[in-house]
């Protein structure tokens, strides 16, 4: 099954203006990162500019919009960090490190908990290798948290 992508439309009207993130983190390329750095694998923006049905093409030769290409894990701040975590070839994953276990922020790494539970891709496995407290994902209300043997899923 292919990854959601978004469509005409999505991600437009954000609660959160613009002008208040910096700098801009994400798994997919939005138009909304617009004046903004944009953090992005080196290999998914060449996909989303060269490969016709990967995402919608104005988007990302969005007016204004800021690439910072990035060639595997980078850290941007002290304890803030992205990692390649393949769910397409240039997918990457925020890990925050709390102090305690990290917090990842996976965007569509997995779109259902049940991804994470049972884990079937290289990002994925990743995931779980990270031994996060709490996962983040695009598609889900709230965070997925690993099963404890002292806490029930």
């Amino acid at each position: 099954m292919r990854a959601p992508r978004p469509r005409q439309g999505e991600g437009l009207g954000s609660e959160v203006p613009p002008s208040t993130v910096t700098p801009v983190l994400v798994a997919e390329l939005l138009a909304e990162g617009e004046r903004m750095p944009v953090y992005v694998q080196r290999r998914e923006l060449d996909d989303a500019r060269s490969q016709d049905d990967y995402t919608i093409r104005e988007w990302v030769e969005a007016p204004g919009v800021q690439y910072v290409p990035v060639d595997g894990a980078l850290e941007l701040l002290p304890g803030l960090r992205l990692v390649p975590a393949p769910a397409t070839r240039g997918s990457q994953v925020v890990v925050v490190e709390t102090g305690g276990r990290p917090v990842v922020v996976g965007g569509d790494m997995a779109v259902f908990f049940a991804e994470l539970d049972e884990p079937g891709t290289e990002g994925q496995r990743l995931i779980r290798a990270l031994d996060p407290e709490e996962v983040c994902l695009s598609h889900e209300n709230q965070p997925w948290r690993p099963p404890q043997p002292d806490r029930p899923v």
